[in-house]
């Protein structure tokens, strides 16, 4: 026996309509929490209520950028000479930025002792 149209319908269209429901639902939730950017600052809302700030902190004016520093100016950091910031420079130019200050324990004559010494003067930028 053949089904109606309408059944037939139902059956088949049902579940779709049904899962779109429930995504359109999903996204309508998560579309009220708003990942906002403004003033440097990131704010997760949701109904005007900020449920959690980062607001990242400005390296300090003495730190310096060890993936822009030239020669110069690594020589200045403590535990640093001339030659070491020579590495530090060939170092960044075969390799790359660096992405974790740790990585320049990689550099021959930085040892764990030194790179805490200079840890806190430096930044990645």
């Amino acid at each position: 026996m053949r089904e109606g149209g309408t059944a037939w319908i139902r059956r088949r269209f049902c579940p779709i309509v049904l899962v779109c429901i429930l995504c359109l639902g999903i996204g309508l939730f998560l579309g009220r929490m708003l990942l906002r950017r403004s003033l440097g600052a990131l704010a997760l809302q949701t109904k005007g209520t900020v449920i959690a700030e980062y607001t990242p902190t400005p390296a300090p004016e003495s730190c310096l950028n060890v993936n822009t520093a030239s020669v110069d100016e690594l020589a200045e950091l403590p535990g640093i000479d001339r030659t070491l910031a020579e590495r530090i420079v060939g170092y960044r130019r075969e390799n790359g930025r660096f992405r974790h200050s740790y990585e320049l324990m990689d550099i021959p004559g930085i040892d764990e002792k030194t790179y805490l010494a200079l840890r806190d003067k430096i930044t990645l930028g």
